[in-house]
């Protein structure tokens, strides 16, 4: 069809996530789930589009966090993103509050 698969645009929005992420201190026995991804399309996005891709906290909790984003084309908004992380210990796979540092990270991308 010559357009960029639904697939891909997810694969588009982790990347980003992926580099907020980067910004956090590892913790020994923390780490991070997606617990909730919504997609809107709103535009098509072909083969060979030039992306760029807009991220901000829209929310943090005590657990866990919204990222939301945005995927560009020129100055089109082609797709929106609202993913939520959940920080979890990793021995009991349960939610763990964010430590302080993450907090100053996060504020950082409000």
């Amino acid at each position: 069809m010559g357009h960029v698969n639904h697939a891909v645009i997810v694969t588009y929005f982790e990347s980003a996530r992926a580099s907020v992420m980067d910004r956090f201190e590892r913790v020994p026995g923390r780490g991070f789930v997606l617990g909730d991804v919504h997609v809107r399309y709103l535009a098509e996005v072909r083969m060979g589009d030039a992306v760029e891709i807009g991220t901000r906290v829209t929310r943090i909790g005590t657990r866990s966090f919204t990222l939301g984003q945005g995927l560009f084309i020129g100055g089109t908004c082609a797709a929106t993103c609202l993913g939520t992380e959940v920080h979890i210990d990793t021995a009991t796979r349960r939610g763990a509050a964010l430590p302080a540092s993450f907090l100053a990270v996060l504020e950082q991308h409000s």
